[in-house]
């Protein structure tokens, strides 16, 4: 002989009793007295029913809260750099004057404009004490303001809402350098500065031997 037993819940929620079997799955949840339908209306007057508002009510009243929420998107801020201030030196070199003021505006720092510039020249540079840029080679103002042109927007500019008013940082989890905006709150991260083929100058192969034999 084979015998079946079959068990039914309740849809719905029981009251509180003890439980008779496995029938009782369900249990009150609901400790406190719901709101009405009227209530709830009265706190916000799109939900009550039976109001028809027009297509134009609707589409000003979205976009009134779209400007609210994203006043800064529509305020382009201009920033003005001064342009470089190149001049040549003695022994085949050249100083930006004004590097410090462009490191001051663009809000980056010195270390990582000075890596991108000797980068894209292919060129070694340094800093003087008094914050200049000296780079060992010939160098002129449009050469300088095409390499900035492109710092700008590599490390500058946001890619989301174009707005030049971003921080850079290193991650210390992944060591990469990741860009935030301060206006739409977007972040991304930045490609690495690569050093590319480094030409030597007649003779410098020969007294970096001489230099690591003595």
């Amino acid at each position: 002989f084979f015998f079946f037993f079959f068990f039914q819940a309740e849809d719905g929620i029981r009251d509180l009793v003890r439980s008779r079997g496995l029938g009782d799955v369900y249990k009150r949840q609901v400790h406190g007295k719901p709101a009405t339908e009227s209530e709830s209306a009265s706190k916000d007057p799109f939900k009550a029913g039976g109001v028809d508002y027009e297509y134009k009510f609707l589409l000003d009243r979205i976009n009134g809260l779209l400007l609210n929420k994203t006043k800064d998107l529509n305020v382009r801020k201009k920033v003005l750099i001064k342009p470089p201030d190149v001049q040549r030196l003695t022994g085949r070199r050249s100083a930006w004057i004004n590097f410090e003021d462009t490191c001051k505006t663009l809000d980056r720092k010195q270390e990582h404009l000075l890596q991108y510039i000797s980068t894209e020249l292919n060129m070694d540079s340094s800093l003087n004490s008094e914050k200049q840029l000296i780079m060992r080679g010939r160098v002129t103002n449009k050469q300088i303001e095409s390499v900035l042109k492109k710092y700008i927007n590599d490390y500058v500019t946001c890619a989301n809402c174009r707005h030049v008013n971003t921080t850079l940082y290193k991650n210390p989890k992944t060591r990469t350098y990741e860009m935030r905006c301060l206006v739409c709150h977007s972040v991304r991260s930045v490609a690495g500065i690569k050093a590319g083929f480094h030409a030597y100058e007649r003779g410098a192969r020969r007294r970096e031997l001489l230099a690591s034999q003595s």
